[in-house]
């Protein structure tokens, strides 16, 4: 069974997929010798925070 999305469903997704990629912009821009993952996670959380949104992969581990 196909579930249609609202406009307003698509709206969000739409957000979503926008902060991810810039999400992922600023990270390859921050990559350079020697920096850990936990600095480059930093920077994607900061990013995602700044768009408004919560980093969903927050907590784990």
């Amino acid at each position: 069974m196909i579930v249609y999305k609202s406009p307003e469903e698509i709206g969000k997704m739409r957000r979503a997929g926008r902060i991810v990629a810039g999400t992922i912009e600023r990270v390859l821009a921050a990559v350079q010798p020697n920096i850990t993952t936990a600095e480059l996670d930093s920077v994607a959380e900061e990013y995602i925070r700044e768009q408004g949104a919560t980093p969903s992969f927050k907590g784990y581990g």
